[in-house]
């Protein structure tokens, strides 16, 4: 805070930083007194001031989109399951606390297990039809694991899923799960992407 006041106050018209984020938050919290771009995101949403703006890469943006996507998609109920890495404990946290905020039903929760018994549970519960979709918090080779016992919901999914494999096996194991990326990761005709070099390889339809 000290070091963005003695930024701001000589007459600076633009502040950019700081990085970490508990920084960030500080910054975030206090006098915004110039057009300010933090590199990362407070925790919490961002204070509704005219001169602040936000740029990271959270895992917690990309919940939200799905969450957000989904709802307007009219998935009204959804399963969650989650691996025990932290990353994606939060992406699932932020995915839940978005989807019922927007007024959506979280049905329940299940930890990655493929054991027979947990995966025959996780059937029966597609089979009870309390959820319309499911978002999946975790890595590649667990999400192409789960798959198929989800059938037939709605498949969202954070950027984790997707390990940029684009064997056969690979994508038809992750076939139907909407995964959220950056565009110069999944878009390949965007405009903004296309001005890059870049190897002609196959496109993973995911």
């Amino acid at each position: 805070v000290a070091a963005y006041k003695q930024a701001a106050d000589p007459g600076a018209r633009l502040v950019i930083g700081p990085l970490l984020r508990a920084a960030a938050a500080a910054v975030a919290a206090g006098d915004i007194s110039v057009p300010t771009l933090l590199l990362n995101a407070p925790d919490g949403a961002l204070p509704n001031k005219p001169d602040l703006y936000a740029i990271s890469l959270q895992i917690e943006t990309e919940a939200q989109q799905a969450a957000q996507q989904a709802f307007q998609e009219g998935r009204r109920s959804a399963y969650t399951i989650v691996s025990e890495s932290q990353l994606l404990r939060r992406a699932n946290r932020a995915f839940i606390e978005e989807f019922v905020r927007l007024g959506g039903k979280h049905a329940g929760e299940f930890l990655f297990n493929t054991s027979p018994a947990e995966m025959t549970r996780l059937r029966q519960a597609v089979e009870t039809r309390a959820a319309d979709m499911a978002y999946l918090s975790l890595t590649t080779a667990q999400a192409r694991s789960v798959r198929t016992a989800l059938e037939p919901l709605a498949l969202f999914a954070p950027s984790q899923a997707y390990g940029g494999d684009i064997s056969p096996a690979a994508v038809v194991d992750l076939a139907g799960i909407r995964v959220f990326d950056m565009p110069w990761l999944l878009q390949r005709d965007h405009p903004a992407v296309m001005i890059y070099p870049r190897s002609e390889i196959g496109r993973a339809h995911v």
